[in-house]
């Protein structure tokens, strides 16, 4: 019994129903037959729980629905698949942490049965909740890797582009500077091919000022990347973020401060600069401009 039962009575007599039903046991009666009814019975008291927005109640009976109809109907996966999404759906208003899981059931069920798309759409959704509430950075990166894995394995390169320039972005922010740039490098390939041309030359303004900003590269490394990139749009050159890293080059190869502070002014001047550009800018030029630490060529 649940302190809440008088606040839903429906649902919690459904509930009862549904446990009744599992420890009943009929002689000429099969226990797939009896999940599966629980099974319905559990899906029905949720939605009672989820109009009363008794919203632990509603993802606890969501889940023994989808366990009970995988036990019944293994080869049911869609119905399965559904509770686990909208169990996952009502933890996700109460108890954020427990919606993981059931967010992962419901994508290896939809992967069981090649359905990229719904896995993808499923990574997706648990990479902005977790993101949402402040989780495990480690979930929120795997999350949106796996989203972009499945949106790409669909063909929808829009949203593994998306999925890409979050991971890149995350990684950048924690300074996994290879990660990061190893993202936005596909995110540009992609973009050679058909993608979109705008984001295509966000990632290589936001690659190379990785590369400036990493310990692991050498100016020559980055600068050589950057050339590279320049080729693959014809535009980029003449652009506001091309010109500024003409600029940052430029100061590097003569030490110059005020050069590089002249590049980010008249850059600022243009299109305002990020606060998240503005500190890879810092750490560049920390590392690149004034020394801050020896840099070592991996290639």
């Amino acid at each position: 019994m649940s302190e809440n039962d008088d606040l839903c009575p429906e649902g919690s007599k459904l509930r009862a129903e549904a446990d009744k039903k599992l420890k009943s046991f009929n002689l000429f009666g099969s226990a797939s037959k009896r999940q599966g009814e629980a099974a319905d019975l559990y899906a029905r008291a949720a939605a009672k729980f989820r109009v009363a927005r008794l919203w632990e109640e509603a993802a606890e009976a969501y889940l023994l629905a989808a366990k009970n109809l995988e036990k019944s109907s293994p080869d049911d996966w869609v119905d399965a698949r559904k509770n686990y999404e909208e169990c996952a759906k009502c933890f996700a208003k109460c108890k954020p942490e427990d919606a993981i899981e059931p967010y992962r059931a419901a994508a290896a069920l939809s992967l069981k049965e090649n359905s990229f798309s719904m896995a993808a759409h499923l990574y997706k959704s648990l990479g902005e909740m977790c993101e949402q509430e402040e989780l495990e950075m480690d979930t929120i990166l795997e999350a949106y890797t796996k989203a972009a894995t499945y949106f790409e394995a669909a063909d929808a390169v829009k949203n593994q582009l998306d999925m890409l320039m979050k991971v890149a972005f995350m990684n950048a922010r924690l300074e996994n500077y290879n990660a990061a740039i190893e993202a936005y490098d596909q995110i540009i390939r992609a973009s050679t091919k058909g993608a979109s041309k705008s984001t295509g030359e966000i990632a290589v303004f936001n690659c190379v000022l990785c590369s400036l900003a990493s310990k692991e590269y050498t100016t020559e490394k980055a600068e050589s990347g950057f050339e590279s990139y320049k080729d693959m749009f014809d535009g980029f050159a003449r652009s506001t973020n091309g010109k500024l890293l003409e600029g940052i080059f430029d100061a590097i190869r003569q030490s110059d401060v005020d050069k590089w502070e002249g590049a980010i002014k008249e850059a600022d001047r243009r299109s305002t600069i990020s606060s998240f550009h503005r500190s890879l800018l810092s750490q560049a030029q920390q590392l690149k401009l004034e020394g801050g630490t020896d840099e070592v060529d991996l290639m």
